[in-house]
């Protein structure tokens, strides 16, 4: 090797030679230890070894190392296996679209937080990590803190529940929290956090209520004209109808009244998502509500050449039930068939 290293050179992974080479020379120069790790050829395949060695200055200035050069493959794909997973963590840790923070439990103290995060709330990198998780939190924070504590005590997790998060400018906007309780190899506490900022959520919902609003409104004037009217008409207001034309107002009129309740339960939209609308349960003689169902949708069904059967078998059958939504649940079973 003193008078020829080709053929030491020749069996390195030709992107590692440069550096081997360097170093050895840098060692050369220092008098320092040298030591690196690189791949040989071994039977077809690449192997990685780990050279260590101390230079000695000898008489004639030229330098002889002592050292050793050892197989260390299997540790090292090891360790490249486990440098490649935290670079794909770190990967989506960085460009993940919610915000995520990684936060000590006791203290609360920012340990890493992502570009999601900070975005929304304006804080530089360097200002976030100077704050704990609770300067974040706007109004009620002892709640907040002492409901997560609890739920991860007991858990291991918290959330989600709904928060409105500070700004660096004071201002504010609602997010969605929730997060996890680790432990680290050293046997620290760590709780990993992800919030999510909900602002444009929050806008679509806004809309969408709005324009349920302002449509139902503007709808239930004219429908309330409409079926006062055809009221009127069945009622006899106007005179005797022709029986076929009474049949057909007294159908459109039974139509109206429908559609002013549908109208109705679109203002109480907010109360049906929430699960907390109304239901009338009593009981009712089931037949006359198929009856009117298929009735008001018989002209419906002639329009497609679709007729309508009900072999009516339990004529005086009650059940307990909210007539006003069966009625809707046929109409849209049956609608739906008919199309």
């Amino acid at each position: 090797v003193a008078e020829d290293a080709s053929p030491c050179f020749g069996q390195m992974h030709p992107d590692d030679v440069a550096a081997v080479s360097d170093s050895i020379a840098v060692s050369a120069r220092n008098l320092g230890v040298w030591q690196e790790q690189y791949r040989v050829r071994n039977e077809g395949s690449w192997r990685w070894i780990e050279g260590r060695a101390t230079p000695e200055l000898l008489a004639d200035d030229s330098i002889m190392w002592h050292g050793y050069i050892a197989d260390i493959d299997d540790k090292k794909k090891i360790q490249l296996a486990l440098q490649e997973s935290e670079d794909q963590l770190r990967h989506l840790f960085e460009l993940s679209p919610i915000g995520i923070a990684l936060n000590d439990y006791h203290s609360t103290a920012f340990l890493d937080v992502n570009q999601a995060l900070l975005t929304p709330t304006g804080y530089k990198r360097e200002d976030l990590m100077a704050l704990n998780l609770s300067d974040l939190l706007a109004g009620g924070v002892e709640t907040v803190r002492d409901q997560a504590m609890t739920e991860l005590e007991t858990t291991g997790r918290f959330g989600p529940f709904e928060q409105d998060i500070v700004r660096r400018d004071g201002s504010m906007y609602p997010a969605v929290i929730q997060g996890m309780r680790i432990t680290s190899a050293s046997g620290r506490d760590l709780v990993w956090s992800l919030i999510e900022d909900i602002s444009e959520r929050k806008k679509v919902e806004r809309m969408k209520n709005e324009f349920i609003s302002t449509v139902s409104h503007e709808l239930r004037t004219p429908l309330t004209s409409i079926a006062g009217s055809l009221g009127l008409v069945a009622g006899g207001a106007l005179g005797p109808l022709p029986e076929q034309a009474e049949r057909m107002v007294s159908i459109a009129a039974r139509n109206s009244d429908q559609l002013k309740r549908l109208i109705d339960d679109l203002l109480d939209m907010e109360k049906l998502v929430s699960g907390r609308m109304l239901i009338r349960i009593q009981s009712e003689i089931i037949s006359p509500v198929i009856h009117d169902c298929i009735e008001r949708l018989h002209t419906y069904a002639l329009d497609r050449g679709v007729s309508i059967l009900f072999r009516d078998h339990h004529p005086q059958q009650r059940i307990l039930v909210d007539r006003n939504r069966l009625d809707q649940a046929l109409s849209n079973l049956l609608s739906n068939a008919i199309k």
